[in-house]
């Protein structure tokens, strides 16, 4: 049985992670997988995805090594946890039937253990209903037409999510800032800020048991 668990950030740093109502960090226990939908190059109309999901996901990775985080492509189902399935996949995806709000670029559904504080399972999902994501050349970018979202750029703030770290809204150049304008691809890499968020979450390891949802989104700038 699962017990009701409600998230709240603190900021005695800049960078904000998940904690529990008595402040304990939530945090991954177990390596990650991802499973991007196989037809998502198609579903973006970008054949270079995969290789943009794999990029942010490395990045990432990289500042949290307590956890070994990998991409590979098949069948993906809906977003969120489903407890009467034995296995749950970390699923990336295309909506172009938006549930969310309109104005989210992209939505991070994570599933915790309410007694333990493990994220168990996550998935992200674009909004390609209201938003056109492709992978831009930061040397080449025409700031003219239709906006255009970055895919690694969008990725590596929504990992983010996935691993913990919560919005910092007091710095603009943030990976983890609360809104991304089109054709930004600079929060591609990570800052100080996000690397020792991560740090200072993936420090110790955590128990597994039965898991409810908690959601987080990334808005985009109006």
């Amino acid at each position: 049985m699962s017990a009701l668990v409600v998230l709240i950030s603190t900021s005695s740093f800049a960078y904000e992670v998940k904690r529990d109502a008595e402040g304990d960090a939530v945090a991954w226990k177990r390596n990650i997988q991802f499973v991007v939908n196989s037809t998502l190059a198609d579903e973006l109309s970008e054949p270079l995805a995969v290789q943009a999901i794999q990029s942010a996901v490395e990045i990432m990775g990289g500042a949290a090594p307590a956890v070994k985080i990998s991409v590979t492509s098949g069948a993906t189902g809906k977003p969120g946890y489903d407890p009467s399935q034995a296995l749950n996949q970390n699923d990336i995806i295309a909506l172009d039937d938006w549930p969310y709000t309109d104005s989210v670029l992209a939505k991070t559904i994570l599933t915790l253990n309410a007694k333990t504080n493990e994220i168990v399972d996550t998935d992200i999902a674009f909004n390609t209903e209201q938003f056109n994501f492709r992978v831009l050349d930061p040397a080449a970018i025409q700031k003219s037409g239709n906006p255009v979202h970055d895919i690694q750029n969008t990725v590596t703030h929504e990992v983010g999510h996935a691993l913990g770290l919560m919005h910092n809204s007091s710095d603009p150049a943030a990976v983890m800032y609360p809104s991304s304008p089109a054709f930004e691809t600079s929060k591609r890499q990570l800052g100080r800020d996000e690397k020792d968020g991560l740090a200072s979450v993936y420090t110790a390891p955590l128990a597994a048991e039965p898991s409810i949802e908690a959601n987080t989104e990334t808005p985009a700038q109006s």
